[in-house]
């Protein structure tokens, strides 16, 4: 496997800086990263106002003292701030921060620049990307078995005028292999250490684009992990054969810390279900289900938020999916109200019951069923045996479902005052609702029963350090 060029995001890199279109301009600097975040101080005399020319421009592009070209974009329209703090030399310091760093070329801005491959390496995913069937060990690359590649078309049209085709391929997975040592198996060679995603957009993509792709695909490690997926590593291949140019941008992820996950902590992996197949049931559901899977995975991306609002959420989802996925779409047949309308009228005649009149007018237009019966009918989706296998019953979740739901949907809060019983009951139905939407996606994946039966008992360890409610019915 190729050696890739990359970002120490711990080191500073000091070199010339100066604006895209001016390189007259030229500034001595360091840059620095912060949580993936570019920082650039540079240097310049105390008498001169050109030095600000730095802080106008989003494209600036500079020259590393071994040689090496980097270009950074600003997409937040900072600008460059003045340090009062004196240098020996009496220089003036001035700092900006960037929303990407790539190293190895000078490109124009960061609309202007197309992508032909974006190589993405995320947290776990040599685990979520193990290839389980060994293979002895010592093979030549070429011989080695390789996951299928997808090619996906009609991604995120609504933002792009051209229309994009994307091919998906996992690169340089973890393995496991054989040897006389281990008849059995084991990770010798291919740690996955490597391993990355690679998208190649037909025709080449502005880095918008490839932003757009990196985030679903955070999003379905996030959904399979249960937990979060921050970025490792990115690289840009502008066309071929030119290299793979290192970019280094700070990650939208602050969840809260992520741990390891092994694909037997997963509810989804490419151990369960072909990459191809996955990715392409994933683009299609992220739209198709919109915002189920959305709401399971920002709890884990993102900063969790109060918890009100975040079981609202999921209570929504779930009942956004019922209309999408459910049995009953009217509480009775299309007409049975509208025929009914006219004989209840007429017995409230006169002007003192007009108000009265409208009223029933406007309540026969709900014909929507009862959230008892869209419930019901989810639990009927799911199966009340995969919810044991998730860690609770169906009539807990119902129980509990409808005990919060009215609360949160017209007060904002579950109480009337703090309360450890009711604080509780809203973690389960959090984490229950929470549970049977990421059921539901699962299952429109066309995935096996015996998949989405291991898939729930995965879910079932969210469930552990729950305190049990004092009231079992709920």
């Amino acid at each position: 496997m190729p050696t890739l060029l990359d970002w120490d995001p711990k080191r500073k890199y000091r070199g010339r800086w100066w604006p895209a279109d001016k390189p007259e301009l030229s500034y001595p600097g360091t840059l620095r990263f912060r949580k993936r975040n570019p920082r650039l101080t540079v240097r310049s005399p105390l008498i001169g106002q050109e030095v600000f020319e730095l802080g106008q421009c989003p494209t600036i592009h500079g020259q590393l003292e071994n040689g090496e070209k980097v270009t950074l974009w600003d997409l937040n329209k900072g600008f460059l701030e003045h340090s009062n703090k004196p240098t020996k030399d009496g220089a003036s310091k001035h700092g900006r921060r960037f929303t990407y760093a790539i190293l190895g070329d000078h490109l124009p801005g960061y609309s202007a620049s197309l992508i032909r491959r974006s190589a993405h390496r995320i947290h776990d995913l040599h685990e979520w990307s193990r290839v389980e069937t060994p293979v002895p060990r010592g093979l030549p690359p070429e011989e080695l078995p390789q996951y299928e590649a997808v090619t996906l078309s009609g991604l995120h049209s609504d933002e792009f005028d051209t229309a994009y085709t994307v091919t998906v391929t996992i690169e340089y997975p973890m393995r496991v292999e054989t040897n006389e040592r281990f008849p059995n198996g084991g990770i010798m060679d291919h740690p996955g250490d490597d391993v990355r995603v690679v998208f190649e957009s037909t025709p080449p993509a502005p880095a918008r684009f490839h932003e757009l792709l990196v985030f679903d695909l955070q999003a379905l490690l996030t959904f399979s992990y249960q937990s979060g997926a921050p970025v490792l590593g990115e690289w840009f291949q502008l066309n071929d054969p030119s290299p793979y140019l290192p970019v280094i941008r700070e990650d939208d992820y602050n969840g809260v810390i992520t741990r390891h996950r092994d694909a037997t902590q997963m509810i989804l992996s490419a151990g369960h279900a072909a990459p191809a197949t996955i990715f392409a049931a994933w683009w299609k559901l992220v739209d198709e289900l919109f915002p189920a899977t959305q709401v399971i995975v920002m709890y884990h991306h993102g900063s969790r938020g109060v918890l009100e609002g975040s079981t609202t959420s999921a209570i929504a989802a779930a009942e956004h999916l019922h209309g999408l996925l459910g049995h009953t779409k009217t509480r009775f047949p299309d007409g049975f109200l509208e025929s009914r309308l006219a004989p209840l009228l007429a017995v409230f005649p006169g002007t003192e019951n007009g108000g009265f009149r409208q009223f029933l007018r406007e309540a026969m237009k709900n014909n929507r069923p009862t959230l008892h019966t869209r419930l019901t009918e989810l639990v009927s989706l799911v199966t009340p045996a995969r919810m044991e296998l998730a860690g609770f019953s169906d009539e807990a979740w119902i129980a509990g479902v409808k005990a919060v739901r009215d609360k949160l949907a017209h007060t904002g809060s579950h109480i009337d005052r703090r309360d450890g019983a009711s604080s509780r009951l809203l973690d389960h139905v959090n984490l229950q609702t929470r549970a049977v939407v990421a059921l539901l996606v699962l299952r429109q994946m066309d995935l096996s029963d015996q998949v989405l039966d291991r898939s729930a008992k995965v879910l079932a360890d969210s469930f552990r350090w729950l305190p049990p409610l004092e009231d079992e019915n709920l």
